[in-house]
């Protein structure tokens, strides 16, 4: 199959994996079934070595018109995604697919790849298949959070007071907090002190937490540690206020001592 079995206008067929892409974007959950019931139309068209593809979807809003992406094969572009945000990605064809691949599609260091592909007269889909690296920033950033909250350890006692409520475990979490985190962590164990306890169940609050709070959809760009760090230590906002650029200059030289 050629590149210009592509030069047309399709609606997708189908799309494999699309829950994880839409948990990696930050979609909330309670969307996916609206997301999912839209049909997803794409047109290719072709100049030279020069791509042009125009997406739209039906259940998009008014003000998410459709996304026009124009690349080359093998060099690295800004694509705009179904969710209206800008990832680096390269494109390359091989084998009748087109294959989509993200370096750090979720600014935490997650690989990902969308692999199209038309085959009878249709066009399908496989959403992207995330896959963390070994040693993502993002671990290196809340393994370092950890270090300053409590060297990494459950403390004895669990909770101390700070700001007139309480902060426990490893990582200092309030309940308003592990509350935040649960809708995008899970249960966490179904109870703040209970999940402060487990170092793992900790890591999984900031995580939710993080997912609520430090996407590229609410901060506008790609989040860094420092994002993460200032958010963590100053709440949804924390990464906008001054107060809380101390806290990031220690997990800075943290980072910096690995």
């Amino acid at each position: 199959m050629s590149l210009t079995d592509f030069n047309a206008t399709w609606t997708s067929s189908g799309n494999e994996n699309l829950d994880a892409y839409l948990e990696a974007t930050g979609c909330p959950k309670e969307y996916f079934d609206t997301v999912k019931s839209g049909t997803l139309t794409y047109e290719f068209s072709q100049d030279g070595d020069t791509i042009t593809c125009k997406s739209s979807s039906t259940s998009a809003g008014p003000d998410q018109p459709g996304q026009t992406n124009t690349f080359k094969f093998g060099q690295e572009y800004e694509d705009v995604g179904i969710d209206g945000q800008k990832r680096k990605t390269v494109v390359t064809f091989a084998g009748g697919k087109l294959t989509y691949s993200y370096p750090d599609f979720d600014g935490k260091g997650t690989k990902a790849s969308t692999v199209k592909e038309v085959s009878g007269g249709k066009l399908t889909e496989v959403s992207p298949f995330l896959s963390s690296q070994s040693r993502s920033a993002y671990e290196d950033c809340v393994d370092c959070i950890c270090q300053m909250e409590s060297n990494c350890r459950v403390p004895r006692p669990l909770c101390h007071r700070d700001g007139g409520s309480d902060s426990c475990g490893p990582y200092q979490i309030k309940y308003a907090y592990w509350l935040d985190a649960r809708l995008r962590g899970g249960n966490l164990r179904g109870d703040w002190r209970t999940c402060a306890r487990s170092l793992r169940c900790s890591r999984r609050a900031v995580r939710g937490y993080m997912d609520r709070y430090a996407t590229r959809r609410r901060l506008g760009r790609q989040p860094t540690c420092e994002d993460w760090a200032r958010i963590h230590n100053g709440g949804p906002n924390g990464y906008r206020r001054a107060s809380t650029l101390a806290y990031w200059g220690r997990v800075q030289s943290c980072l910096q001592a690995m």
